[in-house]
Protein backbone atom coordinates (compact mmCIF):
# COMPACT_ATOMS: atom_id res chain seq x y z
CA UNK A 1 0.00 0.00 0.00
CA UNK A 2 2.83 2.39 0.88
CA UNK A 3 4.51 1.67 -2.47
CA UNK A 4 1.24 2.29 -4.33
CA UNK A 5 0.65 5.60 -2.56
CA UNK A 6 4.25 6.65 -3.19
CA UNK A 7 3.89 6.00 -6.94
CA UNK A 8 0.68 8.03 -7.03
CA UNK A 9 2.41 10.89 -5.21
CA UNK A 10 5.31 10.83 -7.69
CA UNK A 11 2.93 10.91 -10.68
CA UNK A 12 0.95 13.80 -9.18
CA UNK A 13 4.13 15.77 -8.43
CA UNK A 14 5.28 15.26 -12.04
CA UNK A 15 1.88 16.34 -13.41
CA UNK A 16 1.80 19.50 -11.28
CA UNK A 17 5.38 20.28 -12.33
CA UNK A 18 4.44 19.92 -16.01
CA UNK A 19 1.42 22.19 -15.50
CA UNK A 20 3.57 24.93 -14.01
CA UNK A 21 6.08 24.66 -16.87
CA UNK A 22 3.57 24.94 -19.72
CA UNK A 23 4.25 28.08 -21.72
CA UNK A 24 2.92 28.93 -25.17
CA UNK A 25 5.78 30.06 -27.42
CA UNK A 26 6.10 30.63 -31.19
CA UNK A 27 8.19 27.47 -31.45
CA UNK A 28 5.77 25.20 -29.59
CA UNK A 29 2.34 26.74 -30.31
CA UNK A 30 2.71 29.04 -33.32
CA UNK A 31 0.82 28.49 -36.57
CA UNK A 32 3.21 26.68 -38.90
CA UNK A 33 2.51 26.88 -42.66
CA UNK A 34 2.70 23.48 -44.28
CA UNK A 35 1.07 21.49 -41.49
CA UNK A 36 -2.59 20.98 -40.65
CA UNK A 37 -4.95 20.99 -37.70
CA UNK A 38 -7.42 18.10 -37.43
CA UNK A 39 -10.43 18.48 -35.14
CA UNK A 40 -13.77 16.77 -34.62
CA UNK A 41 -16.92 18.63 -33.59
CA UNK A 42 -18.50 17.08 -30.48
CA UNK A 43 -21.35 17.82 -28.11
CA UNK A 44 -20.54 20.75 -25.80
CA UNK A 45 -18.62 20.03 -22.60
CA UNK A 46 -18.93 22.43 -19.67
CA UNK A 47 -15.54 24.11 -19.07
CA UNK A 48 -15.90 24.08 -15.28
CA UNK A 49 -14.34 26.45 -12.79
CA UNK A 50 -11.04 28.32 -12.91
CA UNK A 51 -8.12 27.68 -10.58
CA UNK A 52 -5.26 25.22 -10.13
CA UNK A 53 -5.14 21.41 -9.93
CA UNK A 54 -8.38 21.09 -11.91
CA UNK A 55 -9.44 17.87 -13.62
CA UNK A 56 -11.56 17.95 -16.78
CA UNK A 57 -13.02 14.53 -17.58
CA UNK A 58 -13.87 14.62 -21.29
CA UNK A 59 -13.44 10.88 -21.93
CA UNK A 60 -17.06 10.38 -22.95
CA UNK A 61 -17.77 12.48 -26.05
CA UNK A 62 -20.62 12.44 -28.57
CA UNK A 63 -19.59 13.18 -32.16
CA UNK A 64 -21.44 15.81 -34.20
CA UNK A 65 -19.33 15.79 -37.36
CA UNK A 66 -16.52 13.96 -39.08
CA UNK A 67 -12.92 15.08 -38.68
CA UNK A 68 -12.32 18.56 -40.09
CA UNK A 69 -8.87 18.94 -41.65
CA UNK A 70 -7.67 22.56 -41.65
CA UNK A 71 -4.50 23.14 -43.69
CA UNK A 72 -2.27 26.00 -42.53
CA UNK A 73 -0.93 27.98 -45.50
CA UNK A 74 1.29 31.00 -46.10
CA UNK A 75 -0.47 33.98 -47.66
CA UNK A 76 0.31 37.54 -48.66
CA UNK A 77 -2.94 39.45 -48.21
CA UNK A 78 -3.27 42.89 -46.58
CA UNK A 79 -1.68 42.59 -43.11
CA UNK A 80 -1.87 38.78 -43.04
CA UNK A 81 0.80 36.12 -43.51
CA UNK A 82 -0.98 32.89 -42.48
CA UNK A 83 -4.34 31.46 -43.49
CA UNK A 84 -6.32 28.47 -42.22
CA UNK A 85 -9.10 26.89 -44.31
CA UNK A 86 -11.93 24.68 -43.08
CA UNK A 87 -14.09 22.01 -44.70
CA UNK A 88 -17.18 24.21 -44.33
CA UNK A 89 -15.78 26.89 -46.66
CA UNK A 90 -14.48 29.31 -44.02
CA UNK A 91 -11.02 30.81 -44.52
CA UNK A 92 -9.36 32.60 -41.57
CA UNK A 93 -6.68 35.30 -41.79
CA UNK A 94 -3.89 35.78 -39.24
CA UNK A 95 -0.78 37.86 -38.74
CA UNK A 96 1.82 35.69 -37.03
CA UNK A 97 4.74 37.50 -35.36
CA UNK A 98 7.46 36.53 -32.89
CA UNK A 99 5.55 37.97 -29.93
CA UNK A 100 1.89 37.32 -30.83
CA UNK A 101 -0.77 35.94 -33.15
CA UNK A 102 -3.34 38.45 -34.42
CA UNK A 103 -6.73 37.43 -35.84
CA UNK A 104 -7.47 39.57 -38.90
CA UNK A 105 -10.84 38.12 -39.94
CA UNK A 106 -12.34 35.49 -42.21
CA UNK A 107 -13.98 34.91 -45.57
CA UNK A 108 -17.13 32.92 -46.33
CA UNK A 109 -18.27 32.91 -49.94
CA UNK A 110 -18.53 36.49 -51.25
CA UNK A 111 -18.37 38.01 -47.73
CA UNK A 112 -15.17 39.02 -45.97
CA UNK A 113 -14.98 40.16 -42.36
CA UNK A 114 -11.73 42.09 -42.06
CA UNK A 115 -10.39 43.68 -38.87
CA UNK A 116 -8.18 46.69 -39.56
CA UNK A 117 -7.55 46.71 -35.80
CA UNK A 118 -7.17 42.99 -35.04
CA UNK A 119 -7.92 40.67 -32.15
CA UNK A 120 -4.82 39.41 -30.35
CA UNK A 121 -5.27 35.65 -29.98
CA UNK A 122 -2.00 34.69 -28.26
CA UNK A 123 0.58 36.87 -26.54
CA UNK A 124 3.92 35.04 -26.18
CA UNK A 125 5.09 33.71 -23.82
CA UNK A 126 1.66 32.74 -22.48
CA UNK A 127 1.13 30.68 -19.35
CA UNK A 128 -1.06 30.33 -16.30
CA UNK A 129 -1.90 33.80 -14.96
CA UNK A 130 -1.42 35.60 -18.29
CA UNK A 131 -4.19 38.08 -19.15
CA UNK A 132 -4.66 40.81 -21.74
CA UNK A 133 -7.50 42.72 -23.36
CA UNK A 134 -8.19 45.22 -26.11
CA UNK A 135 -10.54 46.52 -28.77
CA UNK A 136 -10.98 45.58 -32.41
CA UNK A 137 -12.64 47.18 -35.42
CA UNK A 138 -13.14 46.56 -39.10
CA UNK A 139 -15.64 46.13 -41.93
CA UNK A 140 -18.00 43.59 -43.42
CA UNK A 141 -17.25 43.45 -47.16
CA UNK A 142 -19.32 42.01 -49.99
CA UNK A 143 -17.12 41.47 -53.04
CA UNK A 144 -14.86 44.26 -51.82
CA UNK A 145 -17.64 46.76 -51.03
CA UNK A 146 -18.29 47.75 -47.40
CA UNK A 147 -21.64 46.60 -46.02
CA UNK A 148 -21.17 47.92 -42.49
CA UNK A 149 -18.71 48.49 -39.68
CA UNK A 150 -17.88 45.96 -36.97
CA UNK A 151 -16.14 46.65 -33.68
CA UNK A 152 -15.94 45.31 -30.17
CA UNK A 153 -13.77 44.19 -27.28
CA UNK A 154 -11.81 41.08 -26.39
CA UNK A 155 -10.28 39.75 -23.18
CA UNK A 156 -8.10 36.68 -22.62
CA UNK A 157 -7.32 35.13 -19.26
CA UNK A 158 -5.31 31.93 -18.75
CA UNK A 159 -7.38 31.13 -15.69
CA UNK A 160 -6.87 27.43 -14.94
CA UNK A 161 -4.39 24.56 -15.00
CA UNK A 162 -4.74 20.89 -14.28
CA UNK A 163 -5.24 17.62 -16.12
CA UNK A 164 -7.57 16.90 -19.04
CA UNK A 165 -8.81 13.35 -19.62
CA UNK A 166 -9.60 12.53 -23.26
CA UNK A 167 -10.91 9.43 -25.07
CA UNK A 168 -8.52 6.50 -25.23
CA UNK A 169 -7.24 6.94 -21.66
CA UNK A 170 -5.20 9.99 -22.65
CA UNK A 171 -4.36 12.26 -19.71
CA UNK A 172 -2.57 15.54 -20.39
CA UNK A 173 -1.25 18.26 -18.09
CA UNK A 174 -2.76 21.46 -19.50
CA UNK A 175 -3.40 25.14 -19.03
CA UNK A 176 -6.77 26.64 -19.98
CA UNK A 177 -7.30 29.96 -21.70
CA UNK A 178 -10.65 31.77 -21.60
CA UNK A 179 -11.37 34.35 -24.31
CA UNK A 180 -14.43 36.61 -24.46
CA UNK A 181 -15.09 38.51 -27.69
CA UNK A 182 -17.97 41.00 -27.57
CA UNK A 183 -19.16 42.35 -30.92
CA UNK A 184 -20.76 45.69 -30.15
CA UNK A 185 -21.95 46.62 -33.62
CA UNK A 186 -22.59 44.69 -36.79
CA UNK A 187 -23.72 46.74 -39.77
CA UNK A 188 -27.22 48.14 -39.32
CA UNK A 189 -28.24 45.36 -36.90
CA UNK A 190 -26.38 46.84 -33.90
CA UNK A 191 -27.15 43.75 -31.85
CA UNK A 192 -24.52 43.01 -29.19
CA UNK A 193 -23.13 39.50 -29.67
CA UNK A 194 -20.67 37.55 -27.55
CA UNK A 195 -18.39 34.59 -28.23
CA UNK A 196 -16.83 32.79 -25.24
CA UNK A 197 -14.05 30.29 -25.97
CA UNK A 198 -12.24 27.92 -23.60
CA UNK A 199 -9.03 26.44 -25.01
CA UNK A 200 -6.93 23.73 -23.36
CA UNK A 201 -3.22 23.69 -24.27
CA UNK A 202 -0.62 20.99 -23.58
CA UNK A 203 3.12 21.49 -23.78
CA UNK A 204 4.52 20.90 -27.31
CA UNK A 205 1.08 20.07 -28.77
CA UNK A 206 0.89 22.88 -31.31
CA UNK A 207 -2.89 23.44 -31.34
CA UNK A 208 -5.45 23.30 -28.49
CA UNK A 209 -6.17 19.72 -27.43
CA UNK A 210 -9.77 20.70 -26.68
CA UNK A 211 -12.00 23.73 -27.34
CA UNK A 212 -15.43 24.72 -26.05
CA UNK A 213 -17.34 27.60 -27.67
CA UNK A 214 -20.48 29.41 -26.57
CA UNK A 215 -22.20 31.98 -28.84
CA UNK A 216 -24.80 34.38 -27.41
CA UNK A 217 -26.42 37.76 -27.95
CA UNK A 218 -28.03 40.37 -25.70
CA UNK A 219 -31.70 41.18 -26.32
CA UNK A 220 -31.84 44.83 -27.49
CA UNK A 221 -34.87 45.65 -25.29
CA UNK A 222 -34.46 43.53 -22.16
CA UNK A 223 -30.69 43.05 -22.11
CA UNK A 224 -31.21 39.33 -21.52
CA UNK A 225 -28.27 37.16 -22.60
CA UNK A 226 -29.55 34.49 -24.99
CA UNK A 227 -27.31 31.55 -25.90
CA UNK A 228 -27.66 30.47 -29.55
CA UNK A 229 -24.95 27.80 -29.84
CA UNK A 230 -22.67 25.64 -27.72
CA UNK A 231 -20.09 23.41 -29.38
CA UNK A 232 -16.83 21.65 -28.49
CA UNK A 233 -13.95 20.41 -30.62
CA UNK A 234 -11.48 17.58 -29.99
CA UNK A 235 -7.97 17.77 -31.44
CA UNK A 236 -7.60 14.62 -33.57
CA UNK A 237 -3.83 14.93 -33.98
CA UNK A 238 -3.61 13.03 -30.68
CA UNK A 239 -3.43 9.30 -31.34
CA UNK A 240 -4.12 7.21 -28.21
CA UNK A 241 -2.69 4.09 -29.91
CA UNK A 242 0.73 5.74 -29.88
CA UNK A 243 0.64 6.28 -26.12
CA UNK A 244 2.67 4.20 -23.72
CA UNK A 245 1.21 1.84 -21.14
CA UNK A 246 -1.77 3.17 -19.10
CA UNK A 247 0.39 3.74 -16.01
CA UNK A 248 2.68 6.16 -17.88
CA UNK A 249 0.18 7.95 -20.12
CA UNK A 250 -0.11 10.91 -17.75
CA UNK A 251 3.51 11.84 -18.45
CA UNK A 252 4.03 10.42 -21.95
CA UNK A 253 1.02 12.09 -23.57
CA UNK A 254 2.49 15.55 -23.06
CA UNK A 255 4.93 15.11 -25.97
CA UNK A 256 2.39 15.50 -28.80
CA UNK A 257 2.18 11.68 -29.00
CA UNK A 258 5.39 11.63 -31.05
CA UNK A 259 8.17 9.11 -30.39
CA UNK A 260 10.74 10.73 -28.13
CA UNK A 261 13.78 12.01 -30.00
CA UNK A 262 16.74 14.14 -28.96
CA UNK A 263 16.74 17.02 -31.48
CA UNK A 264 18.68 20.27 -31.07
CA UNK A 265 20.36 22.97 -33.14
CA UNK A 266 23.31 25.13 -32.13
CA UNK A 267 24.12 27.91 -32.05
CA UNK A 268 20.73 29.59 -32.19
CA UNK A 269 20.72 32.49 -33.08
CA UNK A 270 23.43 31.68 -35.66
CA UNK A 271 25.47 33.52 -38.29
CA UNK A 272 27.67 31.33 -40.49
CA UNK A 273 27.32 27.65 -39.62
CA UNK A 274 24.72 25.56 -37.85
CA UNK A 275 25.07 22.13 -36.22
CA UNK A 276 21.99 19.92 -36.20
CA UNK A 277 22.00 17.14 -33.61
CA UNK A 278 19.51 14.27 -33.32
CA UNK A 279 19.40 10.69 -32.07
CA UNK A 280 17.71 7.77 -33.82
CA UNK A 281 16.48 4.85 -31.70
CA UNK A 282 16.55 2.65 -34.84
CA UNK A 283 17.55 2.90 -38.54
CA UNK A 284 15.18 5.42 -40.15
CA UNK A 285 14.43 7.43 -43.27
CA UNK A 286 15.44 10.98 -42.38
CA UNK A 287 15.00 14.34 -44.09
CA UNK A 288 16.04 17.80 -42.91
CA UNK A 289 14.46 20.79 -44.65
CA UNK A 290 14.68 24.54 -44.21
CA UNK A 291 11.62 26.80 -44.66
CA UNK A 292 11.02 30.53 -44.41
CA UNK A 293 8.26 31.85 -42.11
CA UNK A 294 5.81 31.96 -45.05
CA UNK A 295 6.09 28.19 -45.47
CA UNK A 296 8.19 28.14 -48.65
CA UNK A 297 10.89 25.45 -48.68
CA UNK A 298 14.34 26.96 -49.18
CA UNK A 299 16.48 23.85 -49.17
CA UNK A 300 16.60 20.12 -48.49
CA UNK A 301 19.66 19.70 -46.28
CA UNK A 302 19.46 15.92 -45.95
CA UNK A 303 17.34 13.10 -47.36
CA UNK A 304 18.56 9.55 -46.79
CA UNK A 305 18.20 6.39 -44.74
CA UNK A 306 20.32 6.78 -41.60
CA UNK A 307 21.59 4.25 -39.09
CA UNK A 308 20.54 4.39 -35.44
CA UNK A 309 22.49 6.41 -32.89
CA UNK A 310 23.62 10.00 -32.42
CA UNK A 311 23.79 12.09 -35.60
CA UNK A 312 25.26 15.51 -36.38
CA UNK A 313 24.71 17.44 -39.62
CA UNK A 314 26.56 20.67 -40.39
CA UNK A 315 24.80 23.36 -42.40
CA UNK A 316 26.59 26.21 -44.18
CA UNK A 317 24.41 29.29 -43.59
CA UNK A 318 26.27 31.10 -46.36
CA UNK A 319 23.80 29.48 -48.75
CA UNK A 320 21.11 31.83 -47.44
CA UNK A 321 22.77 34.63 -49.42
CA UNK A 322 22.88 37.18 -46.64
CA UNK A 323 19.28 36.67 -45.52
CA UNK A 324 18.52 37.41 -41.87
CA UNK A 325 15.54 36.74 -39.65
CA UNK A 326 13.51 33.68 -38.62
CA UNK A 327 13.35 30.29 -40.32
CA UNK A 328 11.81 26.87 -39.60
CA UNK A 329 13.94 23.72 -39.61
CA UNK A 330 11.96 20.49 -40.09
CA UNK A 331 13.36 17.10 -39.12
CA UNK A 332 11.28 14.20 -40.48
CA UNK A 333 11.96 10.70 -39.13
CA UNK A 334 9.97 7.89 -40.75
CA UNK A 335 7.14 10.34 -41.48
CA UNK A 336 7.05 11.99 -38.04
CA UNK A 337 7.87 15.70 -38.20
CA UNK A 338 9.75 17.71 -35.57
CA UNK A 339 10.41 21.40 -36.04
CA UNK A 340 12.58 24.12 -34.54
CA UNK A 341 12.52 27.85 -35.10
CA UNK A 342 15.90 29.34 -36.11
CA UNK A 343 17.09 32.92 -36.01
CA UNK A 344 19.88 34.05 -38.35
CA UNK A 345 21.76 37.21 -37.42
Amino acid sequence: MKIHLTLIAIVLINVFSLQSQIKLTPESHGFLPGNEHQAKKVVYKDPGASGINRTWDFQELTDISEVNVSPVVAIEEADCNVGISRNDGLFFFYQVADDRIEYRGYRRGAYTYYFSKPIVKIMYPEGYGTSFEGTFEGDVLLEGESRGAIHGTYATDVDAKGTILLPGAVALPVIRSKTVEKIEQWGSDKRVSEIVKYLWYAQDVRYPVFLSVEVAYYHPQTGERIVTERTSFLNMNLDPEKQDSPDSRVIAAVDDVKPAVDFSVAPNPFTDRLSIHYTLPQPSVVSIELFNMQGAKLETILSERTQQGEQTVSYDAGRLAGAKGSFILKLTIDGTVYDRKLVKQ
